[in-house]
C-alpha cells in the first residue's frame, strides 16, 4: 500500500473511530473519544502503524503539521483541525498560552531578572548559591552560562 493510499485509509477509519466510539463534545465544541493517549492526543493503530487520530483527520504532508485551532490537542472535531506549517502551529500555541516563558512558565524558578544577574556576577561556587536561593545547582549553572532567560531580559 503506497503512502498516499495509507493516509486516505487511515483518514477514513479515524472519522470512523470518531463516529462509533463513545465520543462527547464540550460546550466550546470540542469532540473527544475514549482511547489510549499519547502526551494528550488520542491515537489509535490501523494496518501495524500508530498515529493520533487529530493527523489521520487533518491528513497534512511531510514537514506539516495538524493545528487544533481549539487549542485543545485531545480535541478531535474535524473542524477545529487544519494543516499548517511547524511555524504557524508554534505561534498558535503561543497565541493560546501553550508556550509560557519567563516567571509565567509552569517550572519557573522564581527569580527576577535583577535576581539573575546577582547570580551571574556572584563568584562563589555553585553549590553554595544555590542553597542561598533555595534553586538547584543546576539552575545556578544554567543562569551563569544564560542558559536561563527571563522575558524581560
Amino acid at each position: 500500500m503506497t503512502e498516499a493510499c495509507w493516509i486516505l485509509a487511515a483518514h477514513v477509519h479515524a472519522l470512523e473511530t470518531v463516529k462509533t466510539e463513545q465520543a462527547f463534545m464540550n460546550e466550546f465544541g470540542c469532540i473527544y473519544v475514549n482511547r489510549s493517549h499519547s502526551g494528550g492526543r488520542p491515537t489509535f493503530k490501523f494496518r501495524d502503524r500508530k498515529a493520533t487520530i487529530a493527523q489521520a483527520i487533518a491528513m497534512p504532508t511531510r514537514g506539516q503539521h495538524t493545528r487544533h485551532l481549539c487549542g485543545d490537542a485531545a480535541c478531535v472535531n474535524p473542524n477545529h483541525l487544519i494543516v499548517g506549517t511547524p511555524s504557524e502551529n508554534a505561534f498558535d500555541a503561543y497565541e493560546q498560552g501553550a508556550l509560557e516563558r519567563g516567571a509565567r512558565h509552569p517550572k519557573a524558578v522564581d527569580l527576577s531578572s535583577e535576581d539573575a544577574a546577582v547570580i551571574r556576577r556572584d563568584k562563589r561556587p555553585q553549590r553554595e548559591i544555590a542553597r542561598k536561593w533555595g534553586i538547584a545547582q543546576s539552575t545556578v549553572g544554567q543562569i551563569k552560562r544564560r542558559e536561563r532567560r527571563w522575558a524581560e531580559e
